[in-house]
C-alpha cells in the first residue's frame, strides 16, 4: 500500500528537477525545438513574393515547404524568434 505514493513523491521530485533543469539551461540561451527551415531574409522575400501574386505550388517548390508551413510563414502574426 506503500509503494503507491513513494512511486508518486519520486515522480514529482523527477519532474521538479528536470523543469528546474530546464529553465538552467533555457537562461544560458539554449534553445529548444526544431531549427527553422527559413531566415528572416527568406521570410521577407516569401512575403514580397506572395504580394505580387506568386503561386504558392511555386513558393512551395522553391522553398521546400509544405503547404502548412507556408502558411504559417505567411502569417501576419508570426514572428520570427
Amino acid at each position: 500500500m506503500e509503494a503507491a505514493p513513494r512511486f508518486l513523491r519520486v515522480a514529482l521530485i523527477a519532474k521538479e528537477r528536470q523543469l528546474e533543469g530546464i529553465a538552467h539551461v533555457k537562461s544560458n540561451g539554449v534553445r529548444f525545438g526544431r531549427k527553422r527551415a527559413l531566415t528572416l531574409a527568406q521570410v521577407e522575400d516569401l512575403r514580397q513574393r506572395r504580394a505580387t501574386g506568386e503561386l504558392i505550388a511555386t513558393l512551395m517548390y522553391d522553398y521546400r515547404l509544405s503547404k502548412a508551413a507556408l502558411y504559417r510563414y505567411l502569417a501576419r502574426f508570426y514572428v520570427y524568434a
